[in-house]
């Protein structure tokens, strides 16, 4: 290309190239499928969504919510929808054109850009190409592709600021500018922020390149800004009006940790490095396309190929715009890498990895939507290489550009595998009828009531396929209320609702609470989706919540079906207890049942009775169980009260929930940490990431509002973790190594590194007993720790030998009295371990005496008055007992309450048989006898040992997964001599196969191969020589090993064996003994160190052999005192049968109850009006929409006080005593502001449109802008040496930045470049030295990975983390090669392209 005009004229055969390559693709992708893209309701009701995205409240999601990022589908992607919906256009066809829209204008703005800068034709079309296709938008294109929407602005937006200060016309491109920053903004600031450094960029390159004078370029950005401002307020009020109502999303979501833990330099270099790329459980990868970039070496060396160009463009060309291509490298890359590694960041990003928890790491933790800078400055780099080639005589030049399109699109293997709709994330276009069908008669129904989903998921996920949203708000008016992956609805209503589904999740819900929690949600409906993917999210079987809404609980009605009955069958294996010992599963469900709550509780609603609960959520469930709520009171919580708020009326419930505990909101199961010991802060040593609870009274809780829990003794245990990294098992907490039970531990790393985890202790004798966790089949054990403490000023390093793993563990002495901090510094492989991946580590006792964990609850004082109705409710922890990698959190309740007075309590205690218990408990607890195991399939009772020989071929006993071989059954004799006996097995697809056992009886042992067994399972077995005796062992040696994938860790799992039958005449048979009479127990509970008998009837005595719940009374009436008491229960592993929960009532359930005034309501958007009949005592008007100090309410005019939290989460306003209807105003007070920004940013677009349109006169304040066209070149001037002062200043910018942006150590690297760019004066060399590096990092990584095979994981861009560093050290040697270029002399110069050339 001449030195002349340059214009910025596109051709038709270029604009039809890259349309064919961003259409094409996308339009033959999976016709008929949907991605579970951005906005489930974009497809499904479009013009509601435009309709609702205005409003900063709604109603119809998280009991009431202020919306998070709706408002942006007000433009443009809603009413692209709208228009295709109302064209009747098929959603699949409407979203594949959208798609490639993106591509499409994506690549014509960098084309355009690039001619812009001094491209010619072929260089902008490669350019276009290589940026269209980068690996960066495949996280986005099937799950969030509005996010794709500044990646698509981003070559306009530099184009529209080159001409705003080369253009005559001082307005018409800022206003372009604008109405582009209106398109792209709104779906994410923090995405058009890590764009915005490229115009700038431009703007400070072109000034230092003095080809645009610094006034015009600093006026240019001022009318820019100042435009983009004014079309940006409509969201920029809602993200306020969302700081200040709103949810706190940022805490919740994932963790800057989380986020950087991909971004090393060696993936954001390819375009990639987004944590979503590249996560995967034994479901599915989060982004399917990534695997080909991790595990095909090929794939790997094309993605490096790319790069190399890209690098050899910006580094060895000589070219005007070279450095600012550099700069958009430099920034892209350190911007995208952000606080990686965050426990070693570069010195520029260390304030932010040490203050992960700030808002401003929270807001910019997804650094790799800076990646298209980098995208777009290699993108020039390869247009530039092109360009430079096509100038030279190389005979292969003309064939440069078609190559590298054709690499970049073989780099993008997703345009012609399918990928572009994710097969982990696709849909059925239309829900299924029996969705429709319901969710019709649910919009029949009354919209002042909700429907509950339960149970809930973190997305959606059903059989026809992913939504991400849940879809019944896009199907349906009335309101829905279920869990999501965060809470994002008001922090009392979430805590309420995740409190019941929570233990949906963990199978420990009692089902009397459902109708109860229901009502005080506002619910008269459940929906329960049988349909619901539970593998992919390990959710609830379908067959158990349907058996269980079928059994109706107290106020539930019988389900109504919709749809045909079809089997749930999983997509992927899932062979665990439950498949095993559930006989339901796979029985054919409706994939629709709606329940009915019985005498619901509309949404607005008044309560006269009032009653105070100490405690949060999960009392409120426990409360509701025990029958103490029928869900329409005016619940307050105790902790809301203020200190001289009078409730003499009011019932008081004390519970032991708003436990000080930490939680995570990573999916649905394991939330939970361990019971800590009160107020702010965590009892963890170690920040953790994901632990963010929810501020239901305030964001400082006060201790004495909490249950916390204290050690026995003033010993204070903490420790820097425990259990597994990204899920919570308490059960393992420090408390355990303290607590004189051995079968308890606190473990730490499990499936992680636990080098450097430590344990503290406030005091010992002076005498440590090390004891290593027992019978747990670790694999791995502590080899050696370093103790150190505040008295000695040298640690003690200790070397864990044989004598930690067993007895009483190995002594160590330390200093008496002392605190003391042991630390774990090695570890090994431990003999005998069974564990199918890292096992955790830590010590079951420390040796320094008992000291058992006492649970206090809350102390809140309340003033009701001395003879209110009072009950007491503890609930113990456990979970499912099939759950074999969770032990209860809670063996025994071990509680601590405070009484203000005297009571005579009702008590209630409910009792359930302990699943977990071994055979020979169970069996003396039932009366029965026979075979028993030494191990069984985990929590199963029905796969105890006597079911081996009792005479019935379809009972089994069944061995644990994994611990298969060493299996023992003790079978007993009838006296006869055993000579012979047949084996009969379960074979299988879920089972394993025995092929040997041991016999062992009679003083003599023998090992004996099992024949293959036949048709049947049936094998027989002759004994060398009888055995005899009252009893004989069969201990299982030999399998044939059969497995599955678990899907807890996703590691191969060793599937148990069955014994359906020993067949023999000298094998007794089990005997059962007859029922017994009512009975009082006094084993079972204690109160201040009394035991208090327990009335086991008969009916009881069955319900706890058969598994079922029990409740029972006291033998005797219980009388209690004002003051301090303690609670105690028996272990239920000894004793078989738990107490799971101990109510204790002095007139609440009794307490009269009469029909609450009635309330009629009428509701816009923002208001609602609510008339409430006579309340002649007063009375609390309920809006059971999340309580939010956003509401105001008035009568007549005259403002009531703020709402307070009533009813589990919701406002409320008392209404002081009248006879006559009362009218309450109620405004939401967010929405004015918002209003107002959408009409001034209106105002704005419109006056933007006339700008970019309307004839205005030339700009002539200054002379035109010199304007360099020099096409790129390769140029051995490149190479000539250049003045000492350029050269020295080269080198110090190369260390300089290098230490600033990588590590002090990688800037001692830089020192050998730098030294060579003085040396011989040729900052070249740097250019050079970076193309060397690519070349080495990508072979280096492609070459180990054909070797060695490495997994896609999270763990992968890990595995090259030695070269993250030379990663870095490629973007400041580019800068440094290109910061001091001068613009090359031009042969002319011109005017810019005038609007008429530009696109």
């Amino acid at each position: 290309m001449s030195h002349g005009q340059l214009t910025a004229r596109t051709s038709r055969y270029t604009v039809g190239l890259l349309a064919a390559i961003a259409y094409l693709p996308a339009l033959l992708t999976k016709p008929g499928r949907m991605p579970a893209d951005t906005k489930l309701f974009l497809y499904l009701n479009p013009g509601r969504l435009i309709s609702d995205a205005p409003y900063t409240w709604d109603t119809r999601q998280f009991g009431g919510w202020v919306p998070h990022q709706t408002i942006a589908y007000l433009w443009p992607q809603g009413p692209w929808y709208w228009v295709f919906d109302t064209l009747g256009v098929p959603d699949w066809v409407a979203h594949r054109l959208w798609i490639g829209t993106l591509l499409f204008l994506a690549a014509l703005g960098v084309y355009w850009a690039a001619r812009l800068l001094g491209m010619p034709k072929s260089g902008a079309v490669v350019a276009a190409v290589v940026y269209m296709l980068s690996p960066y938008l495949l996280p986005y294109v099937s799950r969030t592709s509005a996010m794709l929407l500044p990646w698509a602005a981003l070559g306009w937006l530099v184009g529209l600021t080159i001409r705003s200060v080369t253009s005559h016309h001082r307005w018409r491109h800022p206003a372009l500018t604008a109405l582009v920053l209106l398109s792209c903004s709104a779906v994410n600031a923090t995405a058009v922020l890590m764009i915005a450094p490229a115009p700038i960029l431009w703007l400070l390159h072109a000034t230092l390149q003095r080809t645009v004078a610094w006034r015009r370029a600093l006026g240019a950005a001022l009318r820019i800004g100042g435009l983009g401002i004014a079309v940006s307020l409509w969201w920029i009020a809602m993200l306020r009006a969302q700081g200040l109502y709103g949810a706190d999303v940022l805490a919740y979501s994932e963790s800057l940790q989380a986020t950087s833990l991909t971004s090393a330099s060696t993936e954001t270099l390819r375009g990639m490095g987004y944590w979503l790329f590249y996560v995967r459980d034994p479901y599915a990868f989060t982004t399917t396309a990534s695997q080909t970039y991790m595990e095909s070496g090929r794939a790997i060396a094309i993605s490096f190929a790319v790069l190399l160009i890209g690098v050899a463009g910006v580094g060895l060309t000589r070219w005007a715009q070279r450095r600012y291509a550099a700069l958009l490298v430099l920034a892209g890359v350190v911007l995208a890498v952000g606080v990686h590694p965050i426990d070693d960041a570069s010195p520029l990003m260390s304030p932010l990895a040490e203050n992960s928890r700030s808002s401003l790491a929270l807001a910019i933790r997804s650094s790799t939507r800076a990646l298209p800078l980098s995208n777009f400055g290699l993108a020039l780099g390869a247009g530039a290489l092109v360009a430079a080639l096509a100038a030279t005589r190389w005979r292969w030049r003309a064939f440069a550009p078609a190559l590298v399109v054709v690499l970049a699109i073989v780099n993008l293997p997703a345009l012609f595998d399918g990928n572009l709709v994710d097969p982990a994330l696709e849909r059925d276009q239309t829900p299924p009828s029996a969705w429709l069908q319901a969710a019709d008669d649910l919009s029949a129904s009354s919209t002042e009531h909700r429907v509950l989903q339960l149970p809930g998921s973190e997305f959606g996920a059903f059989r026809w396929g992913y939504t991400v949203d849940p879809p019944l708000p896009g199907l349906t008016t009335k309101p829905l209320v279920t869990r999501d992956l965060l809470p994002l609805g008001s922090p009392g209503a979430m805590d309420l609702l995740y409190s019941l589904d929570d233990r949906m999740q963990a199978h420990t819900l009692d089902p009397e609470a459902i109708a109860v929690v229901a009502r005080y949600l506002g619910a008269d409906t459940i929906w329960a989706a049988n349909d619901l993917a539970f593998d992919r999210f390990r959710t609830p079987r379908p067959e158990e919540i349907s058996a269980l809404f079928r059994r109706q609980p107290t106020g539930l009605g019988a389900p109504v079906a919709y749809g045909t009955a079809v089997p749930n069958s999983p997509d992927i294996p899932m062979v665990d207890e439950t498949a095993l010992s559930n006989a339901e599963l796979g029985t054919p469900l409706a994939p629709v049942e709606l329940v009915p709550v019985t005498d619901p509780v509309a949404i607005v609603r008044a309560g006269d009775r009032v009653v105070v609960l100490v405690g949060s959520g999960d009392g409120v469930v426990d409360a509701a169980a025990a029958g103490l709520l029928q869900g329409d009171e005016a619940l307050r919580y105790a902790a809301d009260l203020t200190t001289d708020e009078q409730v003499r009326d009011a019932a008081v419930i004390i519970t032991d929930s708003n436990r000080d505990r930490a939680h995570h909101w990573r999916s649905s199961q394991d939330v939970a940490g361990f019971t800590e010991s009160g107020g702010d802060g965590s009892d963890a040593l170690r920040i953790d990431e994901g632990d963010q609870r929810l501020p239901v009274f305030g964001p400082v809780p006060r201790a004495d509002d909490q249950t916390i829990a204290t050690l026995d003794g003033g010993l204070v245990v903490r420790a820097s973790g425990y259990g597994e990294p990204f899920a919570y098992r308490p059960e393992q907490r420090p408390a355990m190594a303290v607590d004189g039970d051995v079968t308890t531990a606190w473990v730490v790393a499990d499936r992680a590194d636990p080098i450097g985890h430590f344990l503290t202790v406030s005091t010992t004798d002076g005498t440590l007993q090390l004891l290593q966790p027992q019978g747990t089949g670790a694999n791995r054990m502590i080899t050696s720790v370093r103790i150190t403490a505040p008295s000695r000023s040298t640690p003690i390093d200790v070397v864990l030998g044989p004598e930690s793993l067993t007895g009483g563990g190995q002594r160590v002495a330390v200093d008496a009295g002392a605190s003391l901090t042991i630390t774990i510094t090695g570890i090994g492989p431990r003999e005998g371990g069974t564990d199918t991946g890292p096992s955790a580590v830590g010590f079951a006792e420390l040796g320094i005496g008992t000291h058992p964990e006492v649970v206090r609850v809350p102390v809140t004082a309340v003033a009701a008055a001395d003879d209110a109705p009072t009950a007491v409710v503890l609930t113990r922890l456990r979970v499912d007992p099939r759950n074999r990698w969770r032990d209860d959190p809670e063996a025994t309740l071990q509680r601590e309450f405070s009484l203000a007075g005297a009571h005579r309590f009702d008590v209630t205690v409910a009792l359930q048989r302990n699943d977990r218990a071994p055979d020979a408990v169970l069996d003396r607890q039932q009366g029965a006898s026979g075979a028993t195991a030494d191990r069984r399939l985990t929590g199963v009772p029905a796969a105890r040992g006597r079911f081996a020989a009792d005479n019935d071929t379809t009972t089994a006993w069944t061995s644990p997964f994994v611990d298969v071989v060493g299996s023992t059954l003790t079978v007993p004799l009838n006296g006869a001599p055993l000579t012979t006996f047949d084996l009969v097995q379960t074979i299988d697809a879920q089972h394993s196969l025995i092929t040997a056992v041991r016999i062992a009886g009679g003083g003599a042992t023998v090992d004996l191969a099992v024949p293959a067994p036949d048709a049947e399972g049936r094998s027989t077995l002759a004994l060398p020589a009888p055995v005899a005796g009252e009893q004989f062992t069969l201990t299982v040696t030999g399998i044939a090993a059969s497995t599955t994938i678990d899907r807890r860790f996703g590691e191969p799992t060793t599937l148990p064996v069955a014994i359906r039958e020993l067949v023999s005449p000298a094998i007794a048979l089990p005997v059962m003994a007859a029922a017994g009479d009512d009975r009082c127990d006094d084993t079972l509970l204690q109160i201040d160190e009394l035991p208090v008998g327990l009335l086991l009837t008969t009916q009881a005595q069955a319900d706890i052999a058969a598994g079922r719940p029990a409740r029972v009374t006291t033998c005797e009436p219980l009388s209690l005192t004002a003051g301090t008491h303690r609670v105690s229960t028996a272990n239920g592993l000894t004793a078989g049968v738990d107490v799971n929960q101990l109510v204790l009532d002095d007139g609440v359930s009794a307490a009269a109850r009469t029909p609450a005034p009635q309330v009629t309501v009428e509701r816009t958007r923002t208001t609602r009006t609510a008339t409430v009949a006579a309340c002649p005592t007063g009375c609390w008007l309920i809006m059971g929409e999340g309580f939010n100090t956003g509401w105001s309410a008035s009568i007549d005019d005259t403002q009531l006080p703020p709402p307070q939290q009533v009813a589990g989460g919701f406002n409320g306003w008392w209404l002081a005593p009248t006879d006559n209807p009362t009218t309450v105003q109620i405004e939401w007070q967010a929405q004015p502001p918002v209003t107002y920004a959408l009409i001034v940013s209106a105002l704005a677009v419109l006056g933007c449109i006339a700008l970019a349109v309307g004839r205005r006169r030339r700009w002539t304040s200054f002379a035109p802008p010199t304007w360099v066209a020099t096409p790129p070149r390769l140029d051995r001037s490149l190479w000539s040496p250049v003045a000492w002062p350029q050269a020295v200043a080269s080198g110090v910018v190369l260390v300089g930045l290098t230490g600033l942006l990588v590590s002090p150590q990688m800037a001692a690297v830089s020192l050998v470049p730098a030294l060579a760019m003085i040396a011989f004066r040729r900052p070249a060399i740097a250019g050079a030295t970076a193309l060397l590096l690519v070349v080495a990092i990508g072979a280096r990584i492609t070459q180990r990975q054909l070797a060695e095979r490495f997994v896609a994981n999270a763990g992968w861009p890990g595995l090259w983390e030695k070269l993250h560093g030379p990663g870095l050290l490629v973007v400041t040697l580019l800068v440094a090669a290109s910061l001091l270029d001068r613009a090359p002399p031009a042969t002319s110069t011109h005017q810019p392209a005038d609007g008429r050339n530009a696109v």
